[in-house]
Order: structure tokens, then C-alpha cells, then sequence
């Protein structure tokens, strides 16, 4: 092989090379302007992702450019940046959703329902009001219901949000995600829900329900919510606490 075709082979190999760079630029900034990477991150790391995703794509344009314009004898592109389209592929072909009912069965159990009763006492919250409805998200659900006076809770009228799922036991349970930086370190938040409004599991609900003592059959981790209504809806652009 010549120098030319040296250089030419050079320049291929990191052309490819910045496209990889360039593809998962791309893909980055395409998730955080769409509001999709809330489905992994907290959304304090959007602004952060979308930069990432400019810097890559700038990157590869300049790898690009400078290639051509100062050829050399080798070519950086190694087999194992291939690597890198794997998330890429991962996410045009079948994104991965925000966790949802799949993901409880195995993280239930490592949930601030788990967290030893009375735990919350030093924890300063007002008391519910006894009329109207009373909107708390999972996570101030369960802190209450944590504390020993959480007695307190019931017949109070509640509104909270969060998906459906059927435990292991044929009861329905709502529930939400709680992260503090990505869905690996998430905590589910549940409660076991009463009545007869027909649920599809993981889809989200809006729920106007009363807090009630336990019986047999509800597991005693988590607060029991008799449904006075549940109302369909999107997922939210948050789906995380």
C-alpha cells in the first residue's frame, strides 16, 4: 500500500469514527430536547445531556475536518468503538420506557414503605384536612403513613399519582419512582388500592381515594387506599419523584 492510499484508508477509518461520535451526540440531544432522557435521569441533568450531545456532534465534525485536512499514516478507529452505537441502536429500535410495574417486583421491597415504623416522627407535617381532598404525592403518602400517629390518616380524602400494578396476590397497588440521580438508584413508593375501579396495569392514574385501616388482605407494608375515583392518564414528562 501506498501513502496515498494510506492516507485515504486514514481518513475512512476516522471518518466512521466520527460518525459513531457524532450518532451518540445525537441521540443525546435529540432525548433531552424531547424531555425522553427524564426516563433515565433526573431532569437537573438535561441541560447537562443536551451539552454533552452538542460537544459530541461538534467533535466529530472536527475529527472529520481535520482528517481530511491533515492526513496521516494511521487510523485511531478501533473494532471496539462500534461499541458505541449500541445505545444508539438500543434507543431508535425500541427505547426503553420509564420503570413501571415489571420493575416492582424486583425493587418493592427496597422501598420507603420498608423504612422502620415511626422512623419519620421528628419529620414536622401538618395534619391532613378533614374536608376536600387532600393532594400528596406517593413519597408524602408514605412518610405519613411511616410515622406513629399515622392513624391520623384515616377517612382523610386523598389525591395522588402514580401507575397501577397487580401484586403477586391479585391486588391492585399504585405506585411511583422516586430517583435522586438516575433509574438505577430508584425507590418505588406503594399503596394497596380497594374498590372496583377497573385498572390496567402500567398505565398512570390520578386517584381521589380515602385512607383506610388494613385487613388480611392488603400487605401491611403499605397504606391501604379505598378508590372513590381513578382517572386514566399520559405518563407523565416527569415520570419520577
Amino acid at each position: 500500500m501506498n501513502i496515498g492510499q494510506s492516507h485515504t484508508e486514514s481518513t475512512k477509518g476516522v471518518a466512521v469514527g466520527a460518525f459513531v461520535i457524532a450518532a451518540l451526540g445525537v441521540l443525546l440531544l435529540v432525548e433531552s430536547i424531547t424531555g425522553g432522557i427524564n426516563n433515565y435521569l433526573q431532569p437537573a441533568f438535561r441541560p447537562w445531556t443536551a451539552l454533552s450531545g452538542v460537544l459530541l456532534i461538534g467533535l466529530g465534525g472536527w475529527s472529520t475536518y481535520s482528517a481530511r485536512r491533515y492526513p496521516c499514516s494511521y487510523s485511531p478507529m478501533r473494532a471496539t468503538s462500534w461499541l458505541l452505537l449500541v445505545p444508539v441502536l438500543l434507543v431508535a429500535l425500541c427505547a426503553p420506557t420509564a420503570l413501571g410495574a415489571a420493575s416492582l417486583r424486583y425493587t418493592a421491597e427496597s422501598s420507603g414503605a420498608t423504612a422502620r415504623k415511626n422512623s419519620l416522627d421528628d419529620l414536622p407535617m401538618e395534619p391532613l384536612r378533614s374536608y376536600g381532598t387532600n393532594e400528596l404525592t406517593m413519597e408524602e403518602l408514605t412518610a405519613r403513613f411511616l410515622r406513629s400517629d399515622s392513624t391520623s390518616m384515616m377517612g382523610k380524602t386523598v389525591a395522588v399519582t402514580g401507575f397501577a400494578s397487580r401484586s403477586v396476590d391479585g391486588t391492585w397497588r399504585l405506585s411511583r419512582y422516586k430517583i435522586f440521580c438516575c433509574a438505577a438508584d430508584a425507590m418505588a413508593y406503594t399503596a394497596s388500592l380497594d374498590g372496583d375501579a377497573e385498572l390496567i396495569e402500567d398505565n398512570w392514574y390520578e386517584i381521589t381515594a380515602e385512607v383506610v385501616p388494613h385487613s388480611e388482605k392488603f400487605n401491611p407494608q403499605f397504606p391501604v387506599l379505598k378508590i372513590d375515583h381513578a382517572t386514566q392518564i399520559p405518563q407523565p414528562e416527569k415520570p419520577y419523584l
